[in-house]
């Protein structure tokens, strides 16, 4: 961005629709819109969005939950999905569960019909159980780890490096492995490679069709 100077920060974003372009029709002044902007922005009291990136955001939804939801709900989505390939009866593993990403993953991975275990520490364990895990291990305690070696046909990595590493020798023979923080993947993959398992890295990109499917999700209160 910087070629663009001033340039305001922010991708995520809830408000008020104050004026629309002469050709959009999607939307209307008055209208509660979010979404994720990839021109940033989001961190002003107005700014200018494109009309494809926004979508209504539901009765039942509030400003702060609709604007926390774009990033870290496609990322969630296009991670076990549209890179995992998650399938119904397939089991995954979610790292760090509990938090932004990891805990939406949870309740998507669950709601497509897979059998979900979850990392996280001792303290998140009762709220990743009530959003639905199978299984929720403490990633401190290696001998709970070490049991789950050859169970998991995705790993959902959201901390990469030794967690990522670690990961690997959980996965079944053939399985695959979606590790977020790109820059640690390189020397995953690359361990992944003797062991005849995939490992790829993901960046999240707007995804109209996905952020409604999770907005309806979320207006069915699921």
């Amino acid at each position: 961005y910087q070629d663009r100077l001033p340039w305001t920060p922010g991708f995520d974003v809830c408000g008020v629709v104050n004026a629309v372009g002469a050709d959009v029709t999607a939307l209307t002044v008055g209208q509660r819109v979010c979404g994720m902007t990839f021109d940033g922005g989001a961190y002003a009291s107005t700014m200018l969005a494109p009309a494809v990136e926004l979508l209504p955001v539901p009765k039942n939804m509030t400003h702060a939950q609709a604007a926390a939801l774009p990033l870290a709900g496609l990322t969630a989505w296009q991670g076990l999905f549209e890179h995992g390939q998650l399938q119904a009866g397939e089991t995954v593993l979610i790292s760090a569960a509990a938090g932004g990403v990891g805990h939406i993953g949870v309740q998507l991975a669950k709601q497509a019909g897979a059998t979900v275990i979850a990392t996280a520490s001792e303290t998140h364990h009762d709220f990743l159980r009530q959003l639905g895990a199978d299984q929720v291990v403490d990633y401190h305690d290696p001998a709970a780890m070490a049991a789950l070696t050859g169970q998991v046909d995705l790993v959902f990595d959201l901390v990469g490096f030794e967690s990522g590493l670690q990961a690997l020798s959980l996965l079944k023979e053939g399985g695959r492995q979606i590790t977020v923080p790109t820059v640690a993947v390189p020397a995953i993959k690359a361990v992944a490679d003797t062991q005849g398992k995939t490992v790829s890295g993901m960046l999240v990109h707007p995804d109209r069709d996905g952020l409604a499917a999770l907005l309806a999700l979320c207006a069915d209160g699921k």
